[in-house]
């Protein structure tokens, strides 16, 4: 076959593949997949209810976001352009003599009903005997959709590939019929090709494998005359401990272990490859190789059992149960799973308002050590040299005593130094580079405070020793805390980008504190002695989606997310940037995509539609559960993935059309946009907020008027605007400034209309 001919038939198959998975829809009962595929597959994903699938998606967040009406008319314009793409793929492909006749109809292959479908890997063979003949190599890759209507997908696609095979195959492809155990299969296999295409109908479901022998395994499962996935006992236990799959639930099943000895399998080959071409592996080939084995060895993934993962709808929820297998004991990097019991009780810090929180347990020290020891029996002269690199850092920030010691240990004072309970939040406040809409804070326990300390300050002076680049800390005193807060004016041009951020740390009460915002790190602080009248718990989308974990479960992490307000803070950002990288990319020449960005939707019309997401981990026995409860479910990662496929082909159309003479002809002269007003007040915002924020490190107070900032002092002096004068806003006011003597400020526009409106109407306001 050509290559034209396998370009073809590969747009085919994409086009065939993405119709109908996009066309999902009703479907009946039959035996689930996991019963018709063999007792020792390695993966699979699917589910017994495509078109419950899709009917529990309809109606979930994602679903009623996509019904809007301003979504769909976004949305109207860039899919009629599809369909146009799709037809003339279509028409290009039948100008092939072989698929002229082929009968395509978008709409009809769209509203297609499908039942079942899955995606698995029933096996993967590598014997030695590939590195002689690579075609000994079997690859149990199987494919399957359960076709409810006149649309097959698979089968439509064994049809063009046949017709392209008897047009131009000749003698180099062949194409028979076999019979295995009552069940009829078709192959077509091209000359000296590693695997045979396989097509058949297994239980009802219309079936793609480039294996023989998964098709075999398959019709033996089908007819009971060899056990099924789903009656091993790995799948049965893990299906018991996270849910079994009930009507249009997608299942996910994995053998970790035995991947794992795959990928060493795999190793071991391309190793006895290099040396059976004569060529043999050089120094570094052979030391690398030996670094793969050692940390195969060390990090022992084939100790891992089973993993499975279930994701059903509750009530318009999306609820993911993930359930894996790990024996603690068995050492190599399951030992890091040993369960850390969490602090409820921590909950009571977190305010009701908060945005997001999570709580963990984290140790690198004991990854460092694996990796250390791993490089150290496998790459001694590669270990030598990764430690005196180390221990010329050390010296380099600490120094060194008159035997050339460092007088800095990075792995006992900082490594070692950060490891036990975590807990993070981010709550309500001004933000800016790190995260629009909230401050972030952090906090570790530290088993080593004075080293950690002193890590510290010789990390952030290393910077000015490297590049004479100083970055400062201003300290300030909190009760009994000591605070390093960052002066964004060390930080050079990079300081305007900070905006209203004032990085701060603390090492206190046996914990390293860390903070966006010197004022969230306060209320953190002050939160130990005077917790918040309600907290977290009181929150109703929070107490609502958290569930109890199983009697005798020990419970290793929590975490609570407001997805629509996270939503909202980085979909507004989009909105800013969206049209400028659009006009941009006209302005090079690239063809105009069929989106308006005018008719892009409002945050709000989608937030709506969202609520706060709550995750949790626990341990039962060997097992790990993690469990999510969200307005967001797998069908939003496809979604993602169609969407950027679907750009993908409308620009590569556009493109096309343009090659052809068709919509582009010469290039146009677009005018560079300016900078819209509101834009404009943002960048004032920024810089003035930046430049009170170094104010207040210094003085603890906000300052009396924007005047102020122009004003020299000892440490600034050309003032806190680097020697720039108050800007006014681009209506040609000045902005108007108050603040409450103590750490808030509000500065604001006073908007196109000139009138103050005491922040209402088109005046546009900034508080910090």
């Amino acid at each position: 076959m050509s290559r034209q001919t396998f370009g073809i038939a590969g747009t085919i198959c994409r086009t065939l593949t993405g119709i109908a998975f996009t066309g999902l829809a009703l479907a009946q009962n039959g035996t689930r997949p996991e019963s018709l595929l063999p007792a020792d597959t390695m993966l699979f994903f699917g589910t017994d209810d495509l078109e419950a699938l899709r009917a529990s998606a309809a109606d979930s967040p994602m679903g009623r976001v996509m019904s809007e009406p301003e979504v769909q008319e976004f949305l109207a314009q860039p899919l009629a352009e599809l369909k146009k793409a799709i037809d003339m793929g279509v028409a290009a492909a039948k100008q092939h003599p072989a698929l002229a006749e082929l009968k395509l109809d978008f709409e009809k292959i769209k509203a297609a009903p499908f039942g079942r479908g899955f995606v698995a890997i029933t096996h993967l063979d590598l014997p030695p005997e590939m590195v002689k003949d690579p075609s000994r190599a079997d690859l149990g890759f199987v494919v399957g959709l359960e076709p409810r209507g006149n649309f097959d997908a698979i089968g439509t696609l064994k049809q063009v590939i046949q017709s392209l095979a008897v047009a131009e195959g000749g003698e180099d492809v062949t194409m028979d019929s076999i019979t295995i155990d009552g069940l009829a299969v078709d192959r077509l296999k091209a000359k000296d090709a590693p695997f045979a295409l396989c097509f058949a109908n297994i239980g009802g479901i219309s079936v793609f494998s480039l294996s023989e022998r998964s098709i075999t395994a398959m019709a033996r499962c089908a007819s009971g005359a060899q056990p099924s996935l789903a009656t091993t006992p790995d799948y049965v236990r893990s299906a018991a401990a996270a849910g079994a799959a009930g009507k249009g639930d997608l299942a996910t099943f994995v053998r970790l272990g035995q991947m794992m000895k795959v990928v060493r399998s795999a190793i071991e080959l391309g190793a006895a490859a290099s040396e059976q071409d004569g060529s043999g592996a050089d120094k570094d080939d052979k030391q690398l190789l030996a670094l793969m084995r050692s940390a195969l060895d060390a990090f022992n993934f084939e100790a891992f059992g089973p993993a499975y993962s279930l994701m059903t709808r509750k009530d318009g929820v999306a609820v993911t149960t993930s359930y894996t297998e790990i024996d603690s004991s068995a050492g190599g990097i399951a030992a890091l799973t040993k369960p850390a019991p969490i602090d409820r009780e921590l909950l009571k810090l977190v305010p009701k308002n908060a945005l997001s929180f999570s709580l963990s347990h984290f140790d690198l020290s004991a990854l460092w050590d694996m990796a250390t020891e791993t490089l150290a029996k496998a790459a001694p002269e590669m270990h030598a040299q990764a430690m005196g690199a180390i221990r010329n850092a050390e010296a380099l920030v600490a120094g060194a005593d008159e035997q050339g010691n460092p007088q800095w240990d990075m792995r006992r004072d900082l490594i070692g130094a950060l490891s036990g309970r975590t807990m993070s939040m981010g709550i309500p406040g001004a933000g800016s580079l790190l995260g629009p809409g909230s401050d972030t804070v952090f906090w570790i326990e530290t088993p080593n405070a004075a080293g950690l300390e002193k890590s510290l300050g010789y990390l952030f002076a290393l910077p000015g020793q490297l590049a004479n680049f100083p970055i400062n800390w201003k300290e300030q005193l909190h009760g009994e805390a000591k605070l390093k807060v960052l002066d964004p004016m060390s930080l050079g041009p990079a300081a305007m980008m900070a905006g209203q951020l004032a990085l701060t740390y603390s090492i206190f009460d046996g914990k390293f504190w860390f903070s966006t915002s010197t004022k969230a790190l306060k209320k953190a602080l002050d939160a130990r002695s005077a917790p918040p009248a309600e907290n977290i718990t009181a929150r109703a989308d929070f107490a609502k989606h958290f569930v109890e974990p199983p009697a005798g479960a020990v419970l290793t992490g929590l975490s609570y997310s407001d997805t629509a307000a996270s939503f909202e803070n980085t979909y507004t950002q989009l909105l800013g940037i969206v049209p400028m990288a659009m006009m941009g990319l006209q302005q090079q020449g690239a063809p105009e995509l069929p989106i308006d960005v005018a008719l892009l939707p409002t945050a709000e019309a989608i937030s709506k539609h969202l609520f706060g997401s709550v995750g949790m981990s626990y341990t039962v026995g060997n097992g790990r559960v993690t469990v999510s409860r969200s307005p967001f479910g797998a069908e939003t990662m496809v979604g993602m993935a169609t969407g950027i496929s679907l750009a993908s082909i409308l620009f590569v159309g556009r493109v096309q059309e343009a090659s052809m003479g068709g919509l582009l002809t010469s290039p146009r002269e677009v005018a560079k946009p300016s900078a819209a007003p509101a834009d404009v007040v943002r960048s004032d915002f920024a810089k003035l907020s930046t430049a009170i924020t170094v104010y207040m490190i210094e003085y603890n107070v906000p300052p009396e008027s924007l005047n102020v900032l122009t004003q020299p002092k000892p440490e600034y002096p050309e003032g806190f605007l680097n020697g720039a004068s108050v800007p006014t806003d681009p209506w040609g006011q000045a902005y108007s400034y108050a603040n409450d003597g103590k750490e808030h400020y509000t500065i604001w526009s006073l908007g196109p209309n000139g009138v103050d409106d005491k922040g209402a109407g088109d005046d546009i306001v900034q508080r910090g």
